[in-house]
């Protein structure tokens, strides 16, 4: 059922308009309204404000000349009332001033006509403006349910994270902060055996609930490879993992990550497509930008995987990273690279503390650009 409300002084142009809303009248019919009409009176301002909040009606007619209280006022203090008072307010008036008018669209109405006018066009013209705000009202309940599905979304893959800092004889700590549309980063620290651990950061592309679930599937088979097929070899793991989430993956999606195992004074790892692998020492900072193609896409195989190895120590910080971090305004990779060897770090916490102070300043509470992910890890002393 649409509801109307009409404020108008005169009775006649009351009974006018009531007919035009009544079962009888065949313009409705021919306007394809497929809904009954419930129409409200009000003699005056004051009373129209109450029953527009009594009766919240789908469309408001208002006369502006009004005792007491004038057409404009009761416009104003029906959209003070209620912020998301957004139903159609039209004024169907014999005022016809160009000062009025534009004063009417300023604070809110949708619509001004002019009495006298016909029938056909005022229907007309109530159907437009019912048809605009039903599909305003619908999209923004679209919105909301999409707002409530990424805060869900956002909630699960931070529940994901490790809950420890500590497996084996490695160390570590992480920075996990989410964009807004959630772009679907993970990282993750499995034990593997009682000397090595399988470390492993990614980033699936796009941004929303798509890529935040793609993201909770490749973790689920990630575990599945590492704890229930007990694969050990990298290369193995990789080609594993593609094949089994690549179906998942379509119109462009794809992602990217570093993969590691890491066992006593020793790293092996693989760089699909992400960004570099950083080594830290002393002060000194080393990188590896060495990448093959992404994840998802059908194009790994077990000849053009390239599985790197370096020798680590205990004085050694690994870090991975997404390109979320540089998405923030005026932050680049030089920058990151200064931060790490602005000062000779003595544990994890450091470094992970630096990097969130640092990332606190130039978000200013605002959430990122794109998922913002930091994995850094060490050997215990």
């Amino acid at each position: 059922m649409i509801k109307i409300l009409i404020i108008d002084e005169n009775e006649d142009h009351r009974y006018f308009l009531k007919y035009l809303f009544s079962n009888e009248n065949e313009i409705l019919k021919a306007l394809e309204f497929n809904e009954e009409f419930k129409v409200y009176e009000a003699k005056n301002g004051l009373e129209g404000i109450k029953m527009a909040q009594l009766y919240e009606p789908n469309v408001v007619i208002l006369e502006e000349k009004l005792p007491e209280m004038s057409g404009i006022k009761v416009c104003e203090r029906l959209k003070l009332i209620k912020r998301d008072f957004d139903i159609p307010i039209i004024f169907f008036t014999a005022v016809n001033d160009l000062n009025t008018k534009e004063r009417a669209f300023q604070i809110g109405a949708s619509d001004y006509i002019v009495k006298p006018a016909h029938p056909y066009e005022i229907l007309i013209r109530v159907k437009k403006h019912l048809d605009f705000y039903n599909t305003q009202k619908k999209l923004k309940q679209t919105l909301e349910n999409y707002e409530k599905d990424l805060k869900i979304a956002r909630n699960v893959q931070k529940n994901l994270l490790p809950k420890i800092k500590k497996i084996n004889n490695i160390v570590f700590d992480y920075i996990y902060i989410s964009s807004h549309n959630t772009s679907g980063d993970m990282l993750e620290i499995i034990p593997m055996t009682s000397n090595k651990i399988f470390a492993y950061i990614y980033d699936i592309s796009g941004h929303g609930v798509t890529s935040a679930l793609l993201s909770i599937i490749v973790k689920q088979e990630i575990d599945r490879i590492i704890n229930n097929d007990k694969l050990t070899d990298l290369k193995e793991i990789i080609l594993k993992l593609e094949e089994s989430v690549k179906e998942y993956f379509f119109d462009g999606r794809y992602f990217t990550g570093i993969f590691s195992i890491i066992s006593e004074n020793n790293i092996e790892y693989v760089n699909l497509a992400h960004r570099e692998v950083i080594f830290l020492k002393n002060n000194n900072i080393e990188y590896d930008n060495r990448t093959d193609f992404p994840l998802g896409v059908g194009l790994i195989n077990e000849n053009n995987i390239n599985i790197f190895k370096r020798e680590i120590d205990k004085d050694t910080f690994v870090i991975f990273y997404t390109d979320g971090i540089l998405d923030m305004t005026n932050f680049t990779e030089k920058e990151l690279h200064n931060i790490m060897v602005e000062k000779e770090y003595k544990n994890i916490k450091e470094i992970i503390d630096t990097l969130k102070e640092e990332i606190s300043n130039h978000l200013d509470w605002n959430f990122p650009n794109d998922d913002i992910t930091v994995l850094a890890l060490k050997q215990e002393e």
